[in-house]
Formats: structure tokens, C-alpha cells, sequence
């Protein structure tokens, strides 16, 4: 069993299932960060335990949800010799889906749907009962948006409504294995929550007058933007126009940013992503490679709490990439509300 990771315990957590691989092919280049999503992933977990003879492609059996929760009923949370959760149970032990129990329950703040929560965990595999990738005792937790429409819905609702300090075990299925060893065994994680603090769900600052020959940007009453585009031709540079100043730190190239975000093709105004309907604001790496170049040159030097629209030529968008939305060589514009960064 290869070691596992932050990597492993984002696809876990996030994705509510195991369909998540460290390597492989690089994707092509994506305009945002939000046009999947996988708020069902629940429904459609593989086999669990250790496989002999199994392979990635084997049949899914039915949910056996009241037996999964007897099986993480058989764990014991304890210490391990440096007073770090170690989980002890007899191995192989394999649940066909996610499954929490709450150990103990915390005496901090409530946490609420759309908080950022951080926690730290340790991951076992259900095949062996070893440990594997632990955050206990470094400097270095876990943090996730608490969206139960963008990741594990069963992690999410276990959560919402407990405290800071609450300690849970999350049972659930890795299937991104290299080898097929790898694949269909469960990892049980031990989690305890460090921190939770709620992130507006909008930019919050000072109004910037529009400026003439860009798109003139409106929002509904909950804040999700519209626009309309001048018939004129794009901008053939870069534009990052401010529409609400905020008051937060400016934010910098290699950060990670959290974002309402909104994207239309300039040629026909054709809406291509939306982060107000695809499950809530959503984090993003701000590094040329792992994002547009127009988005990180876009954003870097702007404040937390500000609405930013964003103008991208085709050079610093996709070029003459596609995407089954957005043809070739498409200038693209960004309504953006930055809530958060570090």
C-alpha cells in the first residue's frame, strides 16, 4: 500500500469517494475551478476490504449502510506511544461507502455550513490496521470549505452543527491506487477539528464606479453577478478591474485563494462556469500551471473582500484550446469575489 497523503485525504474527504489519482496524465487546461462537481459520488461507491483478485473495473455491490456503521463501531480510538489518535481494530475491516462516528464532542465554536474548517487526522488502511500519512504533532492540518454540495456529503453533515474539538473516525473507499493492490481497500482516518471560522459568502468593501468599454457587471440580492457585454471588440490585454475594494490582505501569486467566481465568453456572452450554482465558493491554487495565467495575474495584488473583473485574452486563457464550452482562441471574463488566502 503506497503512503498516503494530503493529496489522498482531499480526494477522500472531497470527492466522498476514492476516484481521485496522485499521478497520470496532466489535464488539459481548465478555465476555473469549479466545472465538475460530484455531489453525488456517495451513491456509487466501489467494493471494499483488501482485494485477491479483484480489479478497479469490479462490480459495485449495494450500500450495506447499517453494517458499515457497525463496522467503524468496532474501532478504538487510542493514543499511540507520543499521545497521537491511533485507531486499533482487527484488520482486514472494510466499509462499502462513507461512514463517520463521532468519538467526542468538541467545546469550541459551532461549525457552520460554508465555514473553513481545519483539522488534523491520521489515515489507516483497512486491509493491514497500518498507519499511514499523520498531521498529529506537525504544523501542517488539513483545511476544506464546509459545502456538503462540493465533497463527501457524509463528512460534511457530520460536522455541521458539532464544535471545535469534536473527534470523529471517517471510514471510506481508496480506489487511486498505481497498482491494483491499491484499489478498493478502505482508509479510516482519524479526525479531530482544530479550527472553524465562517467565510462571507460574498465581497464586502467599497463600490467602484464601472468604467466605460468593459462589461457592466449586476448582482442579484444574493449577490450572484450578471453581465453585459459591449459589442466593441475585447480588450487585447489583461484587464483587472476592481468593482468592490476590500479590506482584507492583499493577496500574492502562489497563495490559495477562496473564490465566488463566474466566467462568460466575450464573443457571445455564453456563461461557461459559475461557482453561485455549482455548490459554493471554491478554493484555488494561484500558480501559473495549476490555473489560467490570466487568473493569477489577475488576482495577484488585490485585497481580500474585493469583487474583481477579470478580462483574459486568449494568450493568458486557453489559447487555441478548447473546452466542450468555450471555443478556440475565446477571450474570457471573470466576475470575481475573493473571501479568502493564505
Amino acid at each position: 500500500m503506497k503512503q498516503m497523503g494530503a493529496t489522498l485525504c482531499a480526494c477522500l474527504i472531497l470527492l466522498g469517494t476514492g476516484g481521485c489519482a496522485d499521478g497520470g496524465t496532466a489535464p488539459e487546461p481548465t478555465p476555473s475551478v469549479s466545472e465538475t462537481s460530484s455531489s453525488s459520488a456517495e451513491s456509487a461507491e466501489p467494493p471494499t476490504s483488501a482485494p485477491s483478485s479483484s480489479t478497479p473495473n469490479a462490480t459495485e455491490p449495494e450500500r450495506d449502510r447499517a453494517g458499515d456503521q457497525r463496522i467503524v463501531d468496532l474501532i478504538s480510538w487510542t493514543e499511540d506511544p507520543d499521545g497521537n489518535p491511533f485507531l486499533a481494530f482487527a484488520p482486514p475491516l472494510g466499509v462499502t461507502g462513507p461512514t463517520v462516528r463521532v468519538v467526542e464532542e468538541g467545546g469550541g465554536a459551532t461549525i457552520e455550513e460554508g465555514a473553513k474548517v481545519t483539522f488534523d487526522y491520521a489515515m489507516f488502511a483497512g486491509d493491514t490496521g497500518e498507519q499511514g500519512f499523520s498531521t498529529y504533532g506537525t504544523d501542517l492540518p488539513q483545511t476544506i470549505l464546509l459545502f456538503p454540495n462540493s465533497m463527501s456529503q457524509t463528512f460534511a453533515e457530520a460536522l455541521i452543527g458539532q464544535k471545535v474539538g469534536t473527534k470523529l473516525i471517517f471510514g471510506t473507499i481508496d480506489s487511486s491506487g498505481n497498482v491494483e493492490a491499491d484499489y478498493l481497500v478502505t482508509q479510516f482516518m482519524a479526525v479531530t477539528v482544530r479550527d472553524s471560522r465562517p467565510l462571507p459568502l460574498s465581497a464586502e468593501g467599497e463600490d467602484v464606479p464601472p468604467v466605460e468599454g468593459l462589461p457592466h457587471v449586476t448582482v442579484d440580492d444574493g449577490g450572484e453577478p450578471s453581465i453585459e457585454i459591449p459589442d466593441d471588440s475585447p480588450p487585447t490585454e489583461l484587464v483587472a478591474q476592481d468593482l468592490i475594494v476590500g479590506a482584507g490582505a492583499k493577496v500574492a501569486e502562489g497563495q490559495t485563494v477562496v473564490l465566488q467566481l463566474t466566467g462568460w465568453v466575450w464573443a457571445d456572452g455564453a456563461m461557461f462556469d459559475s461557482t453561485w450554482t455549482s455548490g459554493g465558493p471554491q478554493s484555488m491554487d494561484l500558480t501559473v500551471g495549476s490555473t489560467l495565467p490570466g487568473l493569477v495575474y489577475g488576482l495577484a495584488g488585490k485585497r481580500v473582500g474585493s469583487r474583481v473583473l477579470v478580462v483574459i485574452p486568449p494568450s493568458l486563457a486557453l489559447g487555441e484550446n478548447t473546452t466542450e464550452r468555450i471555443p478556440a482562441n475565446s477571450t474570457l471574463v471573470y466576475v470575481i469575489d475573493i473571501l479568502d488566502a493564505q
